[in-house]
């Protein structure tokens, strides 16, 4: 019987320590993911939130006046609307750079449409 009340003891002990614990990581997490979330989910983008992704981009490119990995050229004849849609074609083209010179030449067999 005294190993019982033993056991019981123990039990509220290791309660006590870990539900305040239990409470409090879950509050923290979410505050963290709150305090990191800049773009909203409804409507459309401001120019913060285009701004932030534009910053958080895993595909980096190099154009003209750039330093980084992929050397990627405008032609000067092309006129876009806005920068971000330099930005976009930018990106695009360092995307077809990446994907046709990658060492594995996986996709050697791949079958698709003649360019016209």
């Amino acid at each position: 019987m005294k190993e019982k009340s033993n056991c019981i003891v123990y039990f509220q002990l290791i309660l006590l320590v870990l539900l305040p614990l239990l409470l409090l990581l879950p509050s923290l997490g979410a505050a963290n993911v709150t305090h990191n979330k800049v773009v909203s989910n409804n409507g459309p983008l401001t120019d913060a939130e285009a701004h932030y992704i534009k910053q958080r981009q895993l595909l980096y490119y190099k154009y003209e006046f750039g330093d980084r990995c992929e050397k990627v050229t405008v032609d000067p004849t092309l006129v876009f609307e806005n920068p971000r849609q330099r930005n976009a074609y930018v990106a695009l083209q360092a995307l077809k750079q990446a994907i046709l010179s990658y060492p594995q030449n996986l996709t050697t067999n791949w079958v698709t449409k003649s360019p016209k």
